[in-house]
């Protein structure tokens, strides 16, 4: 039978002790590896969805300004064509006719003006959108280096305390390398 001490008692609870912060420790690494994963998964999603945004724009923007050709190509030989019959039909009624045509490249230069003006307009709302996003990526990671700070501290006083921990600087590391990597 053995001998009970009066410093047993506290020595369990110097066990249960260390156990906590263990637990504690492999806790705040969950905690920090799941925010990692979420971070990258927001970045991966924030950019496939730039990609597509700027894709459909840029499919949008071709295909306004390939209608707008046609328009304009159409306009131009029906002008010309209209033109040619002006000519054949009387010297009066050419003047006519080449002022029709003129009205009408105008309103298809405008057309073209403005097809082009709502691009750009467009592109620049969706380079506005992306970097607004990769903004709210950025302040994630911020808040994710200070909340490890903040646990860096807490593990700190416990370490002055006599305690080691060294998952603190893996995990600090890790989050450093894959804000790195990005």
């Amino acid at each position: 039978m053995r001998k009970r001490t009066a410093d047993e008692p506290l020595r369990r609870e110097r066990h249960r002790d260390e156990s906590d912060y263990a637990s504690l420790g492999s806790h705040v690494a969950s905690v920090l590896e799941a925010a990692n994963a979420a971070a990258a998964r927001l970045h991966e999603e924030a950019a496939a969805d730039a990609a597509r945004i700027r894709n459909e724009a840029q499919r949008d923007a071709d295909t306004k300004i390939t209608e707008a050709s046609a328009e304009a190509t159409n306009i131009v030989e029906q002008a010309r064509r209209r033109q040619r019959a002006a000519e054949e039909a009387a010297v009066r009624r050419r003047e006519a006719a080449d002022a029709e045509v003129a009205k009408m490249l105008e309103v298809a230069g405008e057309v073209a003006t403005r097809h082009h003006s709502e691009t750009v307009a467009r592109t620049e709302a969706l380079d506005q959108s992306i970097d607004l996003a990769e903004q709210r990526i950025h302040q994630l990671i911020s808040g994710l280096r200070d909340l490890t700070d903040q646990l860096e501290d807490l593990l700190s006083a416990k370490t002055r305390q006599g305690r080691s921990y060294t998952a603190v600087e893996t995990l600090d590391e890790a989050l450093k390398e894959s804000v790195r990597n990005e």
